[in-house]
This record gives C-alpha cells, sequence and structure tokens, in this order.
C-alpha cells in the first residue's frame, strides 16, 4: 500500500518465480478498485523492475499488456543491466519472456477465481470488466481465446451475470446462435419489441450494456462454434425449418397483397429508411427498427457520442419492420384502400417511425411535429 499509494484490500496476490533461460522474482497484486484516473489518457500502466534488488524503472508497460493495465507489482531479475535502456528493454527477448508468464498467472488466477469463488470475482468484474473486454477487441482479437472465457454478461436468464459457457450449456438442442440485445440498459432491452418472439420461445438473450460489448462481439464473432447474433439484426434465425416455410409464405402472401402500401410509406420516409417491411419477429408492438448491412442503430449510436464535432459518424442502415397482425396495420390498409394518396398515410408512416426511434433511444428529428401528429391522430379517435 505504501509503495503503490493504494489503500484497497488486493483482490488477489500472487507470488511466482521463474528459473531456468530467464530469471524472476514476481510479486503481483490484482486491486480491488479500478484506479481514479485509469480510463483517462494520463494513466500510466507498468510494474516496477528490479536487478537484484536494485530498482531500475518506475513503470516498465512492458511487462504488461494494455488490458491489464490496472495490475500492479514487482519483478526482479538478475539477467538485467542496472543501466539497462527503456530502448534496449523495448526488444528484449528476456522481457518477453517474463511478461508473457505474468500475463498467464494472472490470467489463471482469474479463471481459478470465477470458478471457485463467483462473488469475489463479481467484485473485481464490476471494477475492471471495461478493461478484460476492451483486451478482446484489442490488437486485432489476439487476446481473444485468453480473455473469451472471463467474460460475463447480463441476462434474460436470471438477474445474475453470466459467461459465455453457461449461455452455451442452457442453451435448447434446436438453438444454433447466441442472441444478444445491445442498449442502454437491461430494462429498456427487456421491453423492447425484438424481445417478444424470442420470450415466447424461451429463448434467453445476453444483454450488452456497457458500450464496449458490441464491439467486442464484433472480434469474438462466435463461441464454440455458435455465432453471436443481435436480435435487432435484419436477419433473425429463430425458428424451425416448418415454422420458417409457413411464416416465409405467409408473409409474401400478406406483402404480395399489401406491396403497394408498404411502397407508399417507403416512399414518405424515403430520406430515414431503406425499406418497410412486415415482421415476423413482432408479436404485441406495432413497429420496430432493424440494422441491415453494416454497423447497428446501437453502435451509430456509441460512435456518433464519442465523434468529434467535425467527423460525423457512419450511419446504421434502418429498416422498419411492421407488424402485420397488429390492428395498427389494418388501420393502413383501411386508409390507403379509401384513398392511396391519403395525407394521413405520411403522418401515420412518420409517427410510426419515430415511435420505433423512441424505443431505440432515439429522439425524433422534429419533436414538435410529432407531437403535433399525435395530437392530430388522438382527435380522430371516436368518443
Amino acid at each position: 500500500r505504501h509503495t503503490f499509494h493504494a489503500y484497497d484490500e488486493p483482490v488477489d496476490v500472487i507470488h511466482s518465480k521463474g528459473e531456468g533461460n530467464v530469471e524472476y522474482t514476481a510479486l503481483i497484486f490484482i486491486p480491488s478498485q479500478v484506479p481514479f484516473n485509469f480510463y483517462s489518457s494520463h494513466f500510466e500502466r507498468g510494474i516496477k523492475l528490479y536487478s537484484k534488488q536494485v530498482f531500475i524503472m518506475d513503470k516498465c508497460k512492458e511487462l504488461i499488456p494494455e488490458y491489464l493495465g490496472f495490475i500492479r507489482g514487482i519483478v526482479d531479475s538478475p539477467d538485467f543491466s542496472l543501466n539497462i535502456s527503456r530502448e534496449i528493454l523495448q526488444h528484449s527477448s528476456q522481457l518477453k519472456v517474463i511478461a508473457k508468464n505474468i500475463e498467464k498467472k494472472i490470467l489463471g488466477a482469474l479463471k481459478y477465481m470465477l470458478e471457485n469463488d463467483r462473488p469475489k470475482y463479481i467484485k473485481f468484474w464490476n471494477e475492471f470488466g471495461k478493461a478484460i473486454k476492451a483486451g478482446i477487441y484489442a490488437d486485432y482479437g489476439m487476446n481473444r481465446e485468453k480473455l473469451q472465457d472471463l467474460l460475463l454478461f447480463e441476462s434474460s436468464y436470471s438477474e445474475e451475470l453470466t459467461t459465455l459457457d453457461e449461455y452455451v450449456k442452457r442453451m435448447p438442442e434446436n438453438q444454433k446462435e447466441i442472441y444478444y440485445a445491445a442498449g442502454r440498459d437491461r430494462n429498456a432491452l427487456k421491453h423492447t419489441p425484438q424481445m417478444e418472439m424470442l420470450a415466447e420461445k424461451g429463448y434467453e438473450v445476453l444483454y450488452f450494456v456497457d458500450k464496449i460489448d458490441e464491439f467486442a462481439s464484433t472480434i469474438l464473432v462466435n463461441y464454440k462454434e455458435k455465432p453471436l447474433k443481435n436480435i435487432s439484426g435484419s436477419e433473425l434465425n429463430i425458428f424451425t425449418e416448418e415454422e420458417k416455410k409457413e411464416k416465409e409464405e405467409k408473409r409474401k402472401e400478406r406483402e404480395s397483397q399489401s406491396k403497394s402500401l408498404l411502397e407508399t410509406l417507403k416512399k414518405h420516409l424515403q430520406e430515414d429508411v431503406q425499406e418497410v417491411r412486415l415482421s415476423s419477429r413482432l408479436r404485441n408492438s406495432a413497429v420496430c427498427l432493424v440494422s441491415g448491412e453494416g454497423i447497428s442503430i446501437n453502435m451509430e449510436q456509441v460512435l456518433s457520442e464519442a465523434s468529434m464535432s467535425n467527423m460525423p459518424a457512419p450511419k446504421a442502415t434502418r429498416i422498419l419492420e411492421i407488424n402485420p397482425d397488429h390492428r395498427i396495420f389494418a388501420k393502413l390498409n383501411e386508409i390507403y384502400s379509401a384513398d392511396p394518396d391519403s395525407g394521413k398515410l405520411k403522418d401515420f408512416a412518420e409517427v410510426l417511425y419515430n415511435q420505433a426511434l423512441m424505443i431505440e433511444g432515439i429522439a425524433p428529428k422534429d419533436p414538435v411535429k410529432f407531437a403535433s401528429q399525435i395530437s392530430e391522430i388522438m382527435s380522430e379517435v371516436p368518443v
């Protein structure tokens, strides 16, 4: 505590020795509290380096990977000269061996903690989980195999955090993908329209509530040969072959009957959406937004918050899905049948689109107009 100016009790202490081609003694501390400036650009990672108990360097960052930058510790090795420079250290094969062994020891200790003392690991995870997830995303996925079994996520299964391995073990035999929903918090995701059909079929969904989660998933791609699938993606494979065939036939029949209506709605929303189509994933809700190829709508929001004002964030391809079994769709058909050029169709299209935006946590482009359209529609409802 005196050496590192730390006042928290370590989650774990690792003492290790290396002998043979490279000799060293390491004393490593896994802290229980995140350093106050850990997520700032001013934070410097590194372990104190000694040679024969003589101090060489205060923060030797070559001894610890960036994603474990919160680790504190001391390494003493007789293999280094007392006047060795940082430039020489960067290319030292001995230092790389020590660093690799230390990383392996730390990850081994974390895995043991996860398997044998879950409460302690959850306490660690709540402090440093973002750093471990960032480690998945960093270095072009080089750390994926090392870190994927240490990840914890919120889930629709229970209030407890779950690992990917635990999720896969609970999967029904006919489930082929690991489903996840990305958004601002558990409650919002739990009630999102895209969850309705999955909940009805009893499929578990991981809740990606940290901004880093979806970025990490683009590196993970799959786990134990099970692809990770965003439930807000344009294609969602949650039905059996028999169900798919039945729903596809029904959808095509309905779309052929309502093709002109859907094209009219798309024309009214042409600046905002790529497509307006009937949905097979909605159960009770009227509409939802899904993303096509490329980034998701949630990732667009995260990038938009992080982007500089002179560098606009990339946009997600937006698809508006309408529930063909909802009474609002019957109302749209009724209006279109009476007058295909009715101005009400434009109002309804914009209201439904803005409604879908708000479900995603995005404000309407013109809140005043949106409020006016809602009031107009409400005033026409018979008392």
